[in-house]
């Protein structure tokens, strides 16, 4: 009922910043978000956004040490469970917010201010290709074939032929991967 509620939509948007050399070098990953409710030009402006918390760089420092790492299954998706712990850190008082069902406030809305109840959704949370593929569990690697979403086969570069049809991941095709993970040396033709 938009005399009584308020939707405020967040969009929120992840992107890993750049190294600097030496020994004061930082790495994070800013977590910020703006609302659509504001036009695209103004969106435009880095006042538009806010900062909801910072990411810290979980991965290796140096590349020996990225390949050394690669050839442990033990501490293989450690960074991107630890990613994940601190996203929903960050996310916690939305999340607490959320299930509070909204809260009453003081809107302008033209000329007019209403005392309504503000409803806090999520619109969408994205990032950049390596970001994105931290968001919904992926590991990356150079021969990834990038898609949309974890549930749906389309790759981006299918995006914009509007008749495409997505090709929904099956239960039993991630059964059989989490099989293959878990034992390696099971061949194929055992696990159908």
């Amino acid at each position: 009922d938009p005399t009584k509620e308020f939707l405020f939509v967040m969009d929120i948007y992840l992107d890993k910043t750049g190294k600097s050399a030496g020994i004061t070098s930082s790495c994070g990953e800013p977590v910020i978000w703006t609302t659509p409710l504001l036009t695209s030009e103004v969106r435009e402006h880095p006042y538009a956004w806010n900062l909801l918390g910072l990411i810290a760089d979980l991965e290796s420092g140096s590349s020996a040490k990225k390949k050394q790492d690669s050839g442990r299954k033990a501490t293989k998706g450690h960074s991107l469970w630890n990613y994940h712990k601190i996203l929903a850190t960050l996310l916690e008082g939305l999340i607490k917010y959320q299930q509070s069902g909204g809260k009453y406030m003081h809107v302008r809305m033209g000329d007019e201010v209403r005392f309504i109840k503000v409803i806090v959704v999520v619109g969408i949370i994205s990032g950049d290709n390596k970001s994105g593929d931290a968001i919904c569990g992926r590991f990356g690697g150079k021969n990834c074939h990038h898609r949309v979403s974890r549930l749906c086969m389309t790759g981006y570069k299918d995006l914009d032929d509007c008749l495409c049809s997505c090709s929904l991941v099956r239960m039993r095709d991630l059964e059989t991967l989490q099989k293959g993970a878990a034992n390696p040396n099971t061949s194929e033709k055992e696990h159908n």
